[in-house]
């Protein structure tokens, strides 16, 4: 994303404070003392939730959405804009359906957050259903570009990039 971002006029440094495993409200712990490693940052990208979604007892879309507006309104309280991407879907969708229904939920309790800027919606692009009733085989499923269910491997990633990068620059490369 740093080169994607750097020009000959705009230079960008980044910094990944991704935790594997964290869950919005383990990040709640860490917020803090993530903005004070940071403190000439202005921006800050996020995606959480697809652990929140998973184990004996995720979270319900408004323990979600709290959590994250607490979190950005702590960033904007220290002067950063806060950029949300829409969280990926746990593949293949039809074995992960209850999850994606939970996903699918934090989505849209992203989409109703105050003061931040929506980022790149990285469910419809890695699940297409195509607008058909349930799960039907003309769903598109990027699976390829996942290492297991939940985490997209280097193409993944690298699409994942592109996809800020877009949200950022406005670009549609």
């Amino acid at each position: 994303l740093n080169d994607l971002l750097t020009t000959s006029t705009l230079t960008n440094i980044l910094f990944n404070e991704a935790v594997g495993g964290d869950k919005t409200p383990d990040t709640l712990t860490r917020i803090d003392s993530i903005l004070e490693r940071h403190p000439g940052s202005n921006r800050a990208l996020m995606m959480l939730g697809t652990n929140d979604s998973g184990g004996s007892t995720p979270l319900s879309s408004s323990q979600y959405k709290d959590n994250m507006q607490l979190l950005a309104n702590r960033m904007i309280a220290r002067g950063k804009s806060v950029w949300i991407s829409l969280i990926p879907p746990a593949l293949p969708y039809a074995e992960n359906a209850t999850r994606n229904g939970d996903i699918e939920g934090y989505n849209a309790a992203i989409k109703t957050m105050s003061n931040i800027q929506i980022g790149p919606d990285f469910f419809s692009f890695f699940y297409d259903d195509n607008q058909t009733p349930g799960n039907s085989n003309d769903d598109n499923e990027r699976l390829s570009l996942y290492y297991d269910n939940f985490h997209p491997n280097a193409l993944g990633s690298r699409i994942m990039s592109i996809l800020w990068a877009n949200s950022l620059t406005g670009s549609t490369t």
